[in-house]
């Protein structure tokens, strides 16, 4: 093994390491939501500084290989995507936090009937499996996977969109509880996030093996 590729193999594992606090804090961020965990959610909030560093730690580790081994083709496509991938990681960290500083607040205690209308469960289940899914096709190189996400019919979109209606009736019907139910929207719009985020990253991948599948078959 070369000193790039060891190199290259070293940005790859401190980027998984990335990925899995990152899906530590969304999972946490539900878990603390749902069952009003205020310790848990600052637990989420002070740990956003760790997931910080990792980005800038990776950010410099890359500027490294640049500077010492000008990678070219694959590695750089590798390389590039990399960088655009700990900065959507960092995005849905942020996303974690605000729903932690959610919980933290405490006057915002999540209404049963609301959740139920808005399909809250469902929309949080849609962007953490997205999560999960987008780190197995970076882990295991499989653009199948990462297309998965892209072209899935089942999106969280069209219940984003349902539950905004539903808020807005809700708020209507109670405008004693505007401020409530314009946070509860804030929240989903936080869930969605998350999704929209994984969906960058499922495309980065994208653009980093396409290359290097035509690579091995000889086509470029």
């Amino acid at each position: 093994m070369t000193h790039l590729e060891e190199e290259i193999l070293k940005t790859k594992e401190d980027t998984l390491k990335m990925f899995q606090l990152t899906i530590e804090q969304v999972e946490n961020a539900y878990k603390s939501l749902f069952t009003k965990d205020v310790a848990l959610a600052m637990a989420i909030k002070n740990k956003e500084e760790q997931i910080n560093r990792m980005e800038v730690e990776i950010e410099k580790q890359v500027e490294n290989v640049f500077a010492l081994f000008n990678p070219v083709a694959i590695d750089l496509r590798f390389l590039m995507s990399v960088l655009r991938i700990i900065y959507n990681l960092e995005r849905i960290g942020d996303s974690s936090k605000a729903i932690a500083k959610f919980v933290i607040k405490k006057k915002y205690i999540l209404d049963e009937d609301i959740i139920q209308k808005i399909n809250l469960n469902d929309l949080y289940e849609i962007a953490f499996k997205s999560l999960l899914l987008v780190k197995d096709a970076f882990e295991k190189e499989d653009v199948k996977l990462a297309y998965q996400l892209i072209e899935k019919n089942t999106d969280i979109e069209e219940l984003c969109d349902e539950a905004q209606i539903k808020i807005a009736e809700y708020i209507r019907q109670h405008p004693d509880k505007t401020e409530y139910g314009l946070s509860i929207l804030s929240l989903i719009r936080k869930i969605e996030r998350i999704q929209d985020q994984s969906k960058n990253i499922a495309r980065e991948i994208i653009f980093y093996l396409e290359a290097k599948i035509l690579k091995h078959q000889g086509k470029i």
